[in-house]
């Protein structure tokens, strides 16, 4: 990776719709928010099953609602059932 790819991922995304969730060690999860769009959920496999990402899923609708959203959208593939066990 040369200076002038980090600087092109630095000026695509915003820091501030990224929201992690640090264990002190490592980022265990994120979400990443666009507008009023929940567009990336993601944890490690060592955290799963534990809540967190549906803690992270309500931080991110508490945030598009701060930022002036009366809904949220959120696309998932229709074979992720872990996924679509947690959007429900």
């Amino acid at each position: 990776t040369s200076i002038s790819d980090a600087g092109l991922w630095k000026v695509r995304f915003k820091p501030e719709n990224f929201l992690v969730w640090d264990t002190g060690d490592e980022i265990a999860g994120l979400v990443h928010i666009n507008g009023d769009e929940v567009s990336t959920l993601g944890v490690l496999p060592l955290h799963r099953n534990k809540g967190l990402g549906g803690k992270l899923l309500r931080f991110a609708l508490q945030e598009i609602r701060r930022r002036g959203f009366k809904e949220a959208r959120l696309t998932v593939a229709a074979q992720n059932d872990q996924a679509l066990g947690l959007y429900r």
